[in-house]
């Protein structure tokens, strides 16, 4: 079995897993995403910034990335 098909393999276990409530659906969750966009959007910077400041916060991710961006 590849990387790949093991992945996806777990993945549909995963989501099979996922009480149907929990699951994104589309049309129903697309459109408040829509409703909310202004909204959303306006957190984006402070979300951007925790994804970031988690990341570096972890030693073994902070050797990955660079400052500035970029592997």
């Amino acid at each position: 079995m590849t990387e790949k098909n093991l992945a996806h393999g777990i993945a549909q276990e995963i989501w099979a897993q996922l009480p149907p409530q929990a699951r994104f659906r589309p049309v129903e969750d697309g459109k408040v995403l829509a409703r909310h966009r202004p909204l959303l959007e306006s957190f984006t910077e402070d979300l951007v910034r925790g994804f970031y400041d988690t990341l570096f916060a972890h030693p073994p991710t902070r050797a990955v990335f660079r400052e500035g961006g970029g592997l």
